[in-house]
């Protein structure tokens, strides 16, 4: 391990008080109770990052970093590693661009962040297991720092295969969350490809994948999947007594003109006009460092 790309968030604070609005900026430096959390997460943020980045410098690894938001596939090239510093927001950015290379997250505020994915931490308590430092000096060693690999999905929009590779979950709806999504959902259900087609009319179609089937799915009622499995799970949303199924492959073709594909969040969309048609498939798997398995135990 001798080249690593460092990906880091900015805290909302750092966002915040760059804001163009007067009031936001006065409320981030006010005495409130709520601006002082802010600004507290901003520096254990930092001391986070400065720690990571103290660990490789001393271990003479080599080591590129950058914001999130500037993150592409091109920066992956040529690295042992990428190492994610943030929450859960900011590995599910960085794991749309990862191929074969392990992902290590590490949770920058432990306190205020749950950081499902992130298997690390800076905090130096005695024997934690999760520490960056123990996580880096035995990182080949697979029976101290486990490794987890994850489904993801491939997307193809209207015959051309979408860069991002969704770890999550996705969401079909109309770009006005008000507004009624209208969509048809054809789903191969078993390996004889056996067909299901489902008229949709409501608020739209969550489709998720075993990682994601104790995120937003779960709170939609979903079933929580094993992470070893490969198939996806889906739900109509705004629709009376609708259960999940599972499928092994999916086509939902827009009955709509102004409908959205949202991937993992609300940050990455793209546009699928009326008539356009949307391919969900099995992607490369994600290598993630870390027991998730164990971890998501402690969650339930």
């Amino acid at each position: 391990m001798n080249n690593v790309l460092v990906v880091y968030k900015k805290s909302v604070y750092e966002m915040y008080k760059a804001s163009s609005d007067p009031d936001v900026v006065k409320f981030v430096n006010s005495d409130c109770s709520d601006a002082v959390s802010i600004r507290h997460s901003h520096d254990v943020q930092m001391r986070s990052l400065e720690s990571i980045l103290s660990v490789l410098t001393t271990k003479q690894i080599h080591f590129d970093s950058t914001y999130r938001a500037d993150i592409t596939a091109d920066k992956m090239l040529n690295k042992n590693l990428v190492i994610s510093v943030g929450g859960d927001g900011t590995f599910l950015e960085v794991s749309h661009y990862v191929g074969n290379i392990p992902l290590l997250g590490v949770n920058s505020d432990p306190e205020k962040s749950t950081g499902f994915f992130c298997c690390s931490n800076t905090n130096n308590f005695v024997d934690n297991p999760y520490n960056f430092e123990y996580v880096i000096d035995n990182i080949e060693n697979i029976e101290k720092v486990k490794r987890t690999r994850l489904a993801r999905m491939k997307l193809k929009l209207d015959g051309k295969v979408l860069p991002e590779l969704v770890l999550n979950d996705i969401l079909v709806a109309h770009q006005n969350p008000a507004a009624n999504t209208r969509c048809r959902l054809i789903t191969s259900y078993d390996a004889m490809k056996n067909k299901d087609t489902v008229e949709h009319k409501g608020s739209g179609i969550l489709v998720c994948t075993t990682a994601g089937s104790s995120a937003w799915m779960y709170n939609e009622n979903g079933a929580i999947m094993d992470l070893s499995a490969t198939h996806f799970e889906y739900i109509e949303r705004g629709v009376r007594n609708a259960h999940s199924h599972f499928a092994e492959e999916l086509r939902l073709t827009s009955l709509t003109r102004a409908l959205c594909i949202f991937i993992d969040g609300p940050h990455l969309k793209y546009d699928f006009p009326l008539g356009k048609e949307l391919y969900v498939t099995r992607g490369q798997p994600l290598n993630v460092i870390g027991d998730l398995e164990e971890k998501r135990k402690s969650f339930r």
